[in-house]
C-alpha cells in the first residue's frame, strides 16, 4: 500500500500523519481516541485547565504503565525460568 495521509484530532488540534496500512490507520485512530478520552478524564477528574499539564500527566501515566508492565513481565519470566530450572534438576535426578 502506498502511504496515505490521515488526519487525527488530538486535544482539538489536527495532525496529518502518513500511514502505510489499514491496520496502522486503525491503531492510530484508536490511540488518538484513547488520548482524547484521557484528556477528558483529566479535565473532569482533576479540573486541570492547562492542556500542557493534562498532556504531561497523560505522558507520565503512559510511561509509568509501560515501565510497570515491563517489570511485571521480567518478574514473571524470572519465575518461569526458575521453575524450569527446578523441573530440569528434578528430571536429571530421576534419570541419573
Amino acid at each position: 500500500m502506498r502511504p496515505i495521509v490521515i488526519n487525527l484530532k488530538i486535544a482539538n488540534r489536527i495532525y496529518p500523519l502518513k500511514i502505510t496500512s489499514e491496520s496502522q490507520e486503525k491503531s492510530m485512530r484508536k490511540a488518538a481516541d484513547l488520548i482524547n478520552a484521557k484528556i477528558e478524564k483529566y479535565h473532569k477528574k482533576y479540573e486541570i485547565k492547562d492542556i500542557q499539564d493534562v498532556l504531561s500527566m497523560i505522558c507520565l501515566d503512559a510511561v509509568f504503565n509501560q515501565i510497570h508492565d515491563k517489570e511485571v513481565e521480567n518478574s514473571t519470566n524470572d519465575e518461569f525460568q526458575s521453575k524450569i530450572e527446578d523441573i530440569n534438576k528434578l528430571l536429571d535426578s530421576i534419570l541419573d
